[in-house]
């Protein structure tokens, strides 16, 4: 028995070995395929390996008792077609049975090391189940109403049969699910406070889906797989492609269910901020890489060389024919403990062979072909010139490209308008100030077209868009440059600011003008309540002279008011310099001085002379 149990743990080496070959050769064949297909494929590899060991055990099993292992000098009894077959096959043991008996000697230790690994895994693994059985007891508390409610119509339109109970938890860092038969969801606080209501939706649907395709018991089995297969590495990376895999299909259930796939990356990069670690035996929405995960469903993967093609292909054909090669030795041979003695002939004894009268002499075997098909990775389709170039983002900028809200649609709308060279920074900078497809277009169609991403950037930033550009032209204003519309959007001229100047009688207006009146406030309305006080045809530095100094129509008016009425635009420019404001004349007419002109005034205020002192030596004199 522990000769068969070792033997099976030394064949499981080359067996794992060539599932794992396989697998990793359809992954790659399957690249491009969905998360759903090719989750089974790992799934499916992984009982596989479990069922070898089984199946290689059983056989060496069965032939132990029936095939006791020879003396060393004793050789295989088998019908061979000629005496000379015979006589190789009496020949002393070759270093085949040699390898075998010091082997053989190795497996007692070798089965204890396997026992200890498995029972210090196993009690592990029972210590995770029962953390994951106090995570679901302990440390409770109701989730608000509102997510409550949210939580059944996530379950009903992802077609989730159990119910399905969800508490906040203070013992978990992280969105988990535990139970099988009763599941539960535990949301830890930091996600209830740190995430809006339309990301904690995102989340629940994640782990919904964990429980509509009963993750938690698979996860159970694999863990099993994990402990009793632990010493092999491609049991480990089988098991982690599921892992990943199985992440990848519940990502996609939850965008079908929510909606945007770009929403859904932001809210797990949110929750990888905020939450820790979850137990190896619960079901986290934050489980798998985080970077791979967002890549996935805002980014791209970059594409396989022809050498790793090339490769794929020749693991598979490799892991076929070792599986195939070394299964039928292992049925072959009767028993582990089997003294191998080369059957192949020597060169004296094959060259003085000759086939009996009886027996046909035997052919020796055709060399096959060597297959370079095989080996010669297909050629890549050439791209086609109004296809956007592929091309993959540093995996450190993938977090900022999410953020950014930058998608592929994105990006093969920037390539084909020319920026098919733009980094991650560039195109970051461009999605935060909102520089998109139909920005770029729109504004190549007006005539500004090869602009640079600096060029794009300041113009967005500014506020200058397509249709500002079009009102501008409808107001008389084309073929202005980029800086003519930096400066303009920049002092606030925009298309209704000349039309109001415009209708208020100021037909000719330059960039330069429109500036300088724009930069001291004169507005059509200003201008137009000017005219009907009787300032008619002022002109433009007329305009911003009177309007720097203050003078407003509201000053005009109160002056007509007192008197003061036909003044002209240099009277009303010394009198409002001087300070001459209406409450000053009024103070002077209660003082007694009602008939003074607007030089007086003027000469008056210059001098500093006030109300109250007139007031006090029209009194003396009195």
């Amino acid at each position: 028995m522990i000769r068969a149990l070792g033997w099976t743990l030394l064949h499981f080496v080359w067996q794992g070995a060539a599932v794992a070959a396989l697998l990793g050769s359809l992954d790659l064949a399957l690249r491009r395929s969905a998360a759903h297909v090719r989750y089974p494929l790992a799934c499916a590899s992984l009982l596989a390996m479990l069922a070898l060991p089984v199946a290689t055990f059983g056989v060496l099993s069965a032939d132990v008792p029936a095939r006791p292992a020879p003396a060393p000098g004793a050789g295989i009894q088998a019908p061979l077609p000629t005496q000379a077959r015979a006589r190789a096959a009496s020949a002393v043991p070759s270093r085949a049975f040699e390898l075998d008996r010091s082997v053989e000697a190795m497996l007692p230790a070798l089965v204890a090391l396997w026992g200890s690994g498995v029972l210090l895994l196993g009690m592990r693994s029972l210590g995770g189940l029962g953390l994951v059985k106090r995570l679901g007891r302990s440390g409770l508390q109701a989730p608000p109403p509102a997510l409550e409610a949210t939580l059944v119509r996530l379950a009903q339109a992802l077609r989730v049969s159990l119910p399905v109970r969800l508490y906040e938890s203070a013992l978990v860092g992280v969105p988990t699910v535990v139970g099988w038969l009763r599941p539960a969801i535990l949301l830890p606080a930091s996600a209830l406070s740190g995430l809006t209501a339309h990301q904690l939706e995102l989340i629940l649907a994640h782990e919904l889906a964990h429980v509509r395709r009963h993750d938690y018991l698979v996860n159970l089995l694999q863990s099993a797989a994990e402990t009793l297969l632990f010493y092999h590495p491609a049991v480990w990376w089988v098991s982690g492609r599921m892992r990943v895999e199985r992440e990848h299909c519940c990502d996609d259930l939850a965008v079908a269910a929510c909606g945007s796939a770009v929403r859904y990356a932001r809210a797990l990069v949110e929750l990888q901020g905020l939450c820790s670690d979850a137990p190896a035996f619960a079901m986290a929405a934050s489980g798998g890489s985080l970077v791979d995960r967002v890549m996935r469903l805002v980014g791209r993967a970059p594409e396989p060389s022809r050498a790793a093609r090339a490769l794929a292909a020749l693991g598979a054909v490799a892991a076929v024919g070792l599986a195939l090669g070394l299964g039928s030795l292992l049925l072959d041979r009767p028993a582990p403990t089997i003294a191998s003695v080369r059957a192949a002939p020597r060169p004296d004894v094959g060259a003085a062979q000759e086939p009996g009268p009886q027996t046909a002499a035997p052919k020796p075997a055709a060399t096959p072909p060597p297959r370079a098909a095989a080996a010669k990775a297909p050629s890549p389709t050439p791209q086609t010139a109004g296809t956007p170039q592929q091309r993959a983002f540093p995996l450190e900028s993938v977090l900022e490209m999410a953020r950014a809200g930058i998608t592929p649609d994105y990006v093969d709308g920037m390539d084909a308008l020319g920026f098919k060279s733009l980094g991650a920074e560039q195109l970051i900078a461009l999605r935060q100030q909102g520089v998109g497809p139909d920005y770029v277009r729109a504004l190549a169609e007006l005539g500004y077209k090869s602009l640079s991403v600096e060029q794009l950037l300041g113009l967005r930033s500014q506020g200058v868009s397509a249709d500002f550009v079009k009102g501008l032209r409808a107001q008389g204003l084309g073929e202005l440059s980029l800086s003519d519309l930096l400066a303009l959007r920049a002092q606030g001229v925009t298309p209704d600011y000349v039309a109001g100047l415009k209708s208020a009688g100021q037909a000719k207006l330059s960039v330069t003008s429109l500036l300088s009146l724009r930069s001291q406030g004169v507005s059509g309305d200003y201008v137009a309540e000017l005219k009907a006080l009787g300032y008619d045809g002022l002109s433009e530095p007329q305009l911003i002279a009177l309007r720097a100094q203050g003078v407003r129509p509201d000053y005009v008016r109160e002056l007509a008011a007192l008197g003061y009425r036909g003044l002209d635009v240099k009277m009303l420019l010394a009198l409002r310099s001087q300070g001459v404001t209406p409450d000053y004349v009024r103070e002077l007419k209660q003082a007694g001085f009602d008939k003074l002109t607007a030089e007086e005034l003027i000469t008056l205020r210059s001098q500093g002379v006030s109300a109250r002192l007139l007031k006090s030596l029209h009194a003396r004199q009195q």
